[in-house]
């Protein structure tokens, strides 16, 4: 007698099953990271530093990408077609998880950068309230995303994710708000905020938040339209000011905010990135050197106390354009009137210019009194009649950057100051950060960088000896050969599998800081540490495989240790404006469980962009 004959499922039926599965899966892991937020439970014991308005947001922005995939993913008898579009969507949805768990989760659960997101907030929340009222049913104000690679950016409520920014032109983008679903009508309508990652331990560098505040009030407020209803189409030049009016109402409110720190902060930020100089009108942003100029013309305008010293400074920076006189003129003639009406009508300047002195002040006494720590809270709070705005803080640091750039301890003096005077008088919207949590696997796995004895980064001996896929991203790789000779003995001369090494290009050592090199000596060491290590490795048969290759940027340097398997490690450093490479703050990421962080796979990602 024959069995009997049992249907079996198709190879396409199990795989439309486990699309549906994968579907329910990131569904409810979505929904519960927004249900956490929502109720601030602690699931393992960590803090976030994140306002409850603020985390309501967030929860809700899951709540509408996981409630919807739920829904479609459990359809009764699912079309082929219906299967597809579950697909395409957990990939959407599982790309929001990720968003917020990268953006905001992660950074604001780990010790300072924690603490440093929270003090960003407010920074921006105090500028953002000057500009707009509170409403119990509107955003308390912009909330801080870490994005790497990135320059300041925002994102408002109707814009896509991520927007592009001064160093990103054109990303990928996913829809913060889904027409036709219902569930995105309960989304608010906070202004979300982007800052590069390797600026959060660099206080001086939160002036350039005041700028995107700027964009956040101009969508509430409507400057730029009303600005541009005032100046009239007739106006010289106004094909210009219409594409490029948002753009300066952001600046505008930068100086207002952050006064003469924002533009000394500006300058130390962009000054090496090699912006477009051209006055175009088909881009929303003004050439380089003219919006320097238009920022100096309006701290000008408004008796800023220390224009000698900025106006030297801008000079500094060769003009590239024939048009900017008469742009600047026209914009002094025809749009500043309006700006100073709509943006600058809000303050008294009479106290801005004290803010300013006072401001100044303390960056010179910060400058002639490295050492002493005794007293430094009181001497803030004397440059107001009351506590300071935060805001100013960042100002001052941005002073003594400026007046000290070789001082490397600012992040400290603003913890020493913030924890004096602000840490026990935050604003009411703040309310208690306790209880706002979130599941310990989204944690990174972060380890402090391995530095050398002097406290300077070199590729650790240790980490060359354990490990045999080892990648270098590095300015001139001068200290590497002598690291990799003894490192081979100490392996007992074991070959290594594979080693690359990227070199950075002639473009990107002009944009690389080394105290005691210049750029022509680094270009020198790069070529000669070239030479020494792919012929030490030849001659002693170090390697089975080496590659060595240049590369343009962007200026993030690096090392990764058999980084594709558990127990890989990916360290990552970025230059940051005036600051010895070797001294730039770095991170250390590790694989320590059965699958990477999701900040570690986007590590992974770079790398191999970096090899196409």
């Amino acid at each position: 007698m024959s069995s009997p004959t049992i249907d079996q499922p198709s190879a396409d039926e199990n795989v439309m099953h486990e699309s549906l599965y994968r579907a329910i899966a990131t569904a409810k892991n979505t929904l519960d990271l927004a249900e956490n937020l929502k109720q601030g439970r602690t699931v393992a014991g960590h803090e976030l530093s994140m306002a409850p308005r603020q985390a309501q947001e967030l929860s809700s922005f899951l709540a509408a990408f996981g409630g919807r995939l739920n829904k479609i993913a459990q359809e009764p008898d699912p079309s082929l077609g219906h299967i597809k579009e579950v697909i395409a969507f957990e990939y959407e949805v599982d790309r929001a998880y990720r968003f917020v768990d990268q953006a905001f989760l992660s950074p604001r659960s780990l010790g300072r950068e924690q603490r440093a997101l929270g003090v960003a907030d407010w920074f921006c929340v105090e500028g953002f309230r000057l500009l707009v009222d509170d409403r119990h049913d509107g955003p308390v104000g912009p909330i801080v995303a870490i994005e790497a690679s990135r320059s300041p950016a925002v994102w408002s409520e109707d814009s896509s994710l991520p927007i592009p920014s001064l160093l990103t032109p054109s990303p990928q983008v996913f829809s913060r708000r889904r027409q036709g679903d219902e569930s995105s009508k309960k989304l608010g309508r906070f202004p979300l905020i982007f800052f590069p990652g390797n600026l959060v331990r660099s206080p001086a560098d939160f002036c350039l938040l005041s700028h995107e505040v700027g964009h956040a009030a101009d969508t509430a407020q409507n400057y730029t339209k009303a600005i541009l209803l005032d100046v009239g189409r007739e106006a010289p030049n106004f094909s210009f000011w219409r594409v490029w009016m948002r753009e300066i109402v952001a600046d505008a409110v930068g100086v207002l905010l952050s006064g003469e720190g924002y533009l000394l902060s500006f300058i130390s930020f962009t000054r090496y990135l090699g912006l477009r100089e051209r006055a175009d009108s088909r881009s929303s942003y003004p050439g380089y050197t003219l919006r320097l100029h238009i920022m100096l013309k309006m701290l000008e305008n408004l008796e800023a106390p220390h224009l000698e010293v900025l106006q030297s400074l801008v000079a500094t920076i060769e003009d590239k354009e024939s048009r900017y006189p008469e742009l600047l003129e026209s914009f002094n003639n025809d749009v500043w009137p309006k700006i100073e009406t709509h943006i600058f009508a809000t303050v008294c300047m009479s106290d801005w210019i004290a803010s300013q002195e006072g401001i100044w002040q303390f960056g010179e006494y910060l400058r002639s009194n490295r050492d002493r720590d005794t007293g430094i809270g009181d001497l803030w709070r004397n440059t107001s009649s009351d506590n300071p705005p935060l805001r100013h803080l960042s100002s001052a640091l941005a002073v003594v950057r400026h007046l000290d750039p070789e001082r490397k301890d600012l992040y400290e003096c603003f913890l020493r100051i913030y924890e004096a005077v602000y840490n026990d008088n935050r604003p009411g919207w703040m309310e208690d950060a306790a209880g706002w949590s979130f599941l310990e696997e989204d944690v990174p796995n972060l380890r402090p960088t391995i530095l050398s004895e002097g406290g300077v980064k070199v590729p650790p001996e240790e980490l060359l000896i354990d490990h045999d896929h080892i990648v270098f991203v590095a300015a001139t790789n001068g200290q590497l050969k002598e690291r990799l000779e003894s490192a081979f003995e100490k392996r007992g001369r074991k070959p290594w599998a594979q080693l690359e090494f990227f070199f950075a290009s002639d473009t990107l050592l002009k944009m690389t800081i080394r105290e005691d090199m210049s750029c022509d000596q680094m270009r020198k060491e790069r070529d000669d540490a070239k030479q020494a290590i792919l012929g030490f490795i030849e001659q002693q048969s170090a390697c089975v495989r080496a590659i060595a290759k240049e590369f343009d940027g962007p200026p993030t340097f690096g090392a990764y240790y058999d980084w594709e398997q558990p127990g890989g490690r990916i360290h990552i450093s970025a230059q940051l404006s005036g600051i010895d490479i070797r001294h730039c703050p770095s991170t250390d990421y590790v694989w320590t469980g059965t699958e990477p962080t999701p900040t570690y796979r986007k590590l992974m990602e770079s790398l191999e962009t970096l090899r196409a």
